[in-house]
């Protein structure tokens, strides 16, 4: 038997739910041509049920979403969405993280 590495390290570690990976392909068949970069049909439909379950309007009033490809991007915006310039970021000891360079970047952007 062979033994299989498994590491939780990185999203992107580990494969996708089949479940997940048929309405992905199941979508992409039904359709020829989609707009890009978050302008899709399907992009459009995850904003609006996203913002439907927090009770945000539906129209460009409501607190935008946006959707990024990795984790280390969402760590990034959404600590540049809540501080400001003269703000610190202190974590703990016991922050578990292999995305070792996000607050690196964070003071670099605001340097």
């Amino acid at each position: 038997m062979t033994n299989i590495l498994r590491a939780f390290g990185s999203d992107n570690y580990a494969g996708v739910l089949p479940e997940i990976m048929s309405a992905l392909a199941k979508e992409g068949l039904s359709k020829t041509h989609a707009r890009a970069y978050g302008s899709d049909d399907v992009s459009h439909e995850a904003r609006l049920l996203i913002k439907q379950k927090f009770n945000c309007a539906s129209d460009d009033s409501s607190p935008g979403v946006y959707f990024v490809f990795n984790g280390t991007g969402a760590n990034i915006l959404s600590i540049l969405a809540c501080t400001r310039s003269y703000n610190a970021v202190i974590c703990s000891d016991r922050y578990i993280s292999d995305k070792n360079a996000d607050l690196e970047y964070y003071d670099a952007f605001l340097s």
